[in-house]
């Protein structure tokens, strides 16, 4: 197993256009979501799918609204990497988030926050999700990823960089 600090994929954005009905998914992100079962074949972490929505509420029939949209857009998702080959095995949680982490908190109704995300465990992040949440994880990186730089490969670039830490608590 690969023993890293758990890895971010990129989230599948396409502005708005990641599934074209409830549960399927766009024919390039499907392209996409084959392709990553490839690479996540390559290690033996166990991965998490999460599904994302904006903060607009989902104009469905009945009941059904953005905690549904987001589960649905994981679970479909999750059955792409499945068709692409990934054991059912290596996926430890697929879950719906609504727009509770947006990408773009400042701006919790854009396009970005809708989206999925593919997260590669390590061993203390699985041990975490499988004790049901009752061990702390440490998700920091040794590696000091920015989420301007994260931001900024999804073409979010022209929003202002994040404002840079006062003089006395920043990392030495």
């Amino acid at each position: 197993m690969v023993d890293r600090p758990p890895a971010k994929l990129p989230g599948l954005t396409e502005l708005g256009l990641l599934y074209r009905d409830i549960g399927r998914v766009e024919a390039l992100v499907e392209d996409i979501l084959l392709a990553m079962a490839d690479t996540i074949k390559t290690v033996p972490n166990k991965i998490s799918v999460s599904g994302h929505t904006d903060a607009k509420p989902y104009a469905g029939q009945g009941d059904f609204g953005n905690w549904e949209l987001s589960a649905n857009r994981a679970n479909a998702s999750r059955r792409e990497l499945v068709t692409g080959g990934l054991a059912e095995g290596r996926i430890v949680r697929v879950v719906g988030l609504a727009d509770t982490l947006p990408l773009d908190p400042a701006n919790p109704t854009a396009p970005l926050n809708r989206r999925i995300s593919i997260i590669v465990l390590n061993k203390q992040a699985e041990a975490a999700l499988r004790s049901g949440g009752n061990k702390k994880l440490d998700v920091s990186s040794e590696e000091g990823v920015d989420v301007g730089d994260i931001r900024a490969g999804l073409g979010a670039s022209s929003r202002p960089a994040p404002r840079p830490l006062p003089k006395e608590s920043a990392p030495e």
